[in-house]
């Protein structure tokens, strides 16, 4: 198992989606209106011929806490399978995590969707990334299934006591030849014991070998 930063990589992404930064050997300072630390390494292993890398986020907010978004893939190469990695979380994280912190360029925000919600009584800003499929089939899936698993995270989110201004989340599944192979239901970085229980209504999708499908929310609650 070989590990590296992938800093500059992730500092050409923010550059690219016109966000001021500086950098020291560690971290990437986003200058939005709330300031936010970015470090990016990529956890890697050899397998046959095949690169197997997991690429972890970690974005440190002002209070100090630190949201934590981790992309697994497999690739030919160490470059083009982080590569994959990166472009996971552009699809999934980036855009939330960007608006919810203060980037106001509208040339982004057709990637994020954002609502007003009400929680527990509480006035909450959602900030809800892209649903991000994933499958080894060449046939087109109607999208029933990704939005099915979207209305499950959302009921649960729904559901939970907000006892902080600042919460992130993580919804996750996965189904491999016809069984469901892996849940998770994260929030704020931390897995939750109902993640299993909450994705078994989930439809499997028949005749194909590989499916996931992943969404990442930030809610701010409004009423301080």
């Amino acid at each position: 198992m070989h590990q590296i930063s992938v800093n500059q990589q992730l500092a050409e992404i923010l550059i690219n989606h016109e966000v001021s930064i500086t950098q020291d050997e560690e971290f990437i300072y986003a200058n939005l209106s709330e300031k936010l630390k970015f470090k990016a390494r990529s956890t890697y292993t050899v397998i046959e011929n095949h690169i197997s890398s997991q690429l972890d986020v970690m974005i440190v907010i002002n209070n100090g806490e630190q949201i934590i978004e981790s992309f697994g893939d497999f690739g030919l190469d160490i470059e083009s399978t982080v590569n994959k990695n990166f472009k996971n979380f552009c699809s999934s994280s980036l855009h939330p995590l960007l608006a919810a912190f203060g980037h106001t360029n509208q040339r982004f925000h057709d990637q994020v969707t954002i609502e007003g919600w009400e929680i527990g009584r509480k006035s909450v800003t959602a900030y809800i990334g892209n649903l991000t499929p994933k499958t080894n089939s060449e046939k087109l899936l109607a999208p029933d299934y990704a939005l099915n698993f979207f209305k499950i995270v959302e009921k649960a989110m729904h559901s939970q006591i907000l006892n902080k201004d600042l919460h992130w989340f993580r919804g996750y599944y996965s189904q491999h030849k016809g069984e469901i192979t892996n849940t998770e239901f994260l929030i704020n970085n931390q897995p939750t014991r109902e993640a299993k229980q909450l994705f078994s209504s989930i439809q499997i999708i028949p005749d194909i070998e590989f499916y996931s499908c992943r969404i990442f929310i930030v809610l701010k609650i409004n009423d301080k």
